[in-house]
């Protein structure tokens, strides 16, 4: 292998300042004579080619339920009683999926269950017997049975109302289904928090997915672009936020903006845990001077390289650069297709 001319490399700046950070001109460069003493062969070079240059980057990019609920409960420092459904199960609209803690509640709305149920058989019975005393022909039987039925009916009026409160309560306590999906999230908390969705519930039926990137000027609504993700590749549309019903998202801070990727067909087979990324291109040159990063330079905002002169001698020449490329950078002046260059 080569031996690096990392002593060259210490060596230029030297050559290349005047006592100031201020560069001299280029023709005011002096060849590094101490070359002329050192074998040719001890050094590394590169060539000046020509070719094509893309920058590429790879965004990778979340799944996003188009349509999901997040649902929390109404009071904070609450105990949950009961989970009633796992993270991966299908869910109904009007399906239990938790409910707090709340004993005394619990017995109060058994009790008047009871009650209730009781009352209503007794009723039951009442009008059933009145039925029959008129049957008979036994009126004035019949009048107190008259005066049963209404009593019990007003009672079991009280009852009623008094069990769709308790009835009503235990719901506020309670979470339920409100769309058809998968339950794709569920708190690990032991008691309850308003401000934090304790379920939630996603219907994968139509999804996306989401990037924030710092590229998102170059991805416009309305591109068609192919994701890739572990089951195959897949043809989407870039949508914007407005367009899909969710929210549009920028932080300020890290400059990056959030863009949504709409499949074209059916998302089914896909879930919160699915991934895709893309490929994006960048920037491009075509047909364009090319030298590797290893032999450039830089000092005092300006780039330079090692050249061998008509003398054999390594000489350093300011060149300007465009592109960068993975290691390499784009040629715009300075260098000529096949030139060798010293390797830092």
């Amino acid at each position: 292998m080569k031996k690096k001319a990392v002593w060259l490399w210490c060596l230029l700046p030297l050559f290349l300042l005047s006592g100031c950070v201020f560069l001299p001109q280029e023709e005011e460069l002096a060849p590094l004579s101490v070359l002329e003493q050192a074998k040719k062969e001890d050094f590394e070079f590169s060539t000046v080619t020509r070719g094509d240059l893309e920058q590429w980057e790879t965004i990778d990019c979340k799944f996003q339920p188009l349509r999901q609920e997040q649902l929390s409960f109404p009071y904070d420092g609450r105990p949950i009683g009961r989970i009633c459904v796992e993270i991966g199960e299908e869910v109904k609209p009007g399906q239990l999926l938790a409910q707090l803690e709340n004993k005394a509640l619990d017995e109060e709305l058994e009790d008047c269950e009871d009650q209730a149920k009781l009352l209503k058989q007794k009723l039951e019975y009442a009008k059933n017997s009145l039925n029959i005393l008129y049957g008979w022909g036994l009126y004035g039987q019949a009048e107190d049975y008259e005066e049963q039925v209404q009593e019990l009916e007003e009672d079991s009026a009280v009852a009623d109302k008094r069990l769709e409160e308790l009835r009503e309560q235990k719901r506020a306590e309670s979470l339920y289904a409100g769309i058809a999906g998968t339950v794709s999230y569920l708190s690990e908390e032991e008691l309850s928090q308003s401000a934090a969705p304790f379920v939630t519930v996603s219907d994968r039926s139509k999804a996306c997915f989401y990037a924030d990137t710092q590229y998102a000027e170059a991805i416009k609504p309305g591109t068609k672009v192919t994701l890739s993700t572990e089951k195959g590749e897949l043809s989407a549309e870039v949508k914007s936020g407005k367009e899909l019903g969710l929210e549009e998202v920028k932080n300020e801070k890290t400059g990056k903006s959030r863009v949504y990727f709409l499949p074209e067909g059916e998302t089914v087979t896909l879930n919160d845990a699915s991934r895709a990324s893309l490929s994006l291109l960048l920037d491009s040159r075509r047909d364009v001077l090319i030298v590797s990063e290893r032999s450039v330079l830089s000092a005092g905002g300006k780039f330079y390289v090692f050249y061998e002169n008509e003398e054999g001698v390594l000489t350093p020449k300011q060149v300007e650069l465009g592109l960068r490329v993975r290691g390499r950078y784009e040629v715009l002046s300075g260098l000529n297709e096949g030139e060798a260059l010293l390797v830092n």
